[in-house]
């Protein structure tokens, strides 16, 4: 959900990608494959996280760049020719907060693992975006 309209990342927000630790982690896959089959592990909405003049983006990645059990997210900053990833976070779902830390909107993040409910809050410190909450509960069947 939330991802009705998306597409493929742009050239820059490809290589900001390429250069995460998770990309890393999956370099032998990775390495074998074109930039068009690059592209396609990945899908991207546009956001605006601090104002309607800058474009953000959340991506969310497909195997070999995914969770066996979770998503993997990505929120990057896109500046044309350079893009910057603010966040990633593997976990069930991203959601875009209306408040705001920085002038930029804060996120929360949501993850189940062994019967326990994650929620973690995310505040933008000026170069990134940093977890200021944890919580958790424990999730009855």
């Amino acid at each position: 959900r939330g991802f009705d309209g998306a597409h493929p990342p742009s050239k820059s927000v490809l290589d900001a990608l390429l250069k995460t630790p998770e990309a890393k982690e999956n370099w032998n896959r990775l390495q074998k494959l074109t930039r068009e089959e690059l592209q396609q592990l990945f899908i991207v909405i546009r956001v605006h996280l601090k104002d309607s003049d800058e474009t953000d983006e959340v991506v969310l990645g497909k195997d070999p760049m995914s969770g066996a059990d979770c998503d993997w997210f990505w929120i990057v900053r896109d500046k044309g020719d350079l893009a910057q990833v603010l966040l990633f976070e593997n976990t069930y779902g991203v959601y875009l907060l209306k408040s705001r830390t920085n002038g930029y909107r804060d996120i929360r993040s949501v993850g189940v693992a062994g019967g326990i409910t994650y929620t973690i809050i995310f505040h933008y410190d000026g170069q990134r975006y940093i977890p200021v909450h944890k919580f958790q509960k424990e999730t009855t069947p």
